[in-house]
């Protein structure tokens, strides 16, 4: 499902036993080939970890201005974000959630 504000520009089911993960490129880009025919620019993407993936990660990159995937966190991520300086950090409001998020700012 993919949502402006509060309206649902596009939804698309599938059967309860797959994955989250389970083609969210192909998905996604169902989603931005109908936004797009439709005029509608994508400023931000925010998803939940299912979509921390290299080529959705690629798509997202290409078809809007800001995006926010949540990853997963491992022993591996925390020693690079551990690694990153301190004013590559900033906030970003999402909703009513206050986040931080890092960018290449100040990298």
């Amino acid at each position: 499902m993919a949502s402006i504000d509060k309206n649902i520009v596009y939804i698309e089911g599938r059967n309860g036993n797959s994955q989250a993960k389970y083609q969210q490129t192909e998905t996604l880009t169902r989603a931005f080939c109908l936004l797009d025919a439709q005029g509608i620019c994508i400023k931000h993407f925010r998803a939940d970890s299912a979509s921390c993936q290299q080529k959705v990660i690629d798509l997202v990159e290409e078809k809007s201005q800001y995006f926010y995937i949540r990853a997963m966190r491992c022993a591996d991520m925390e020693q690079q974000i551990s690694r990153l300086p301190a004013q590559a950090w900033g906030k970003v409001r999402l909703g009513v959630q206050v986040n931080g998020n890092c960018s290449d700012r100040g990298l």
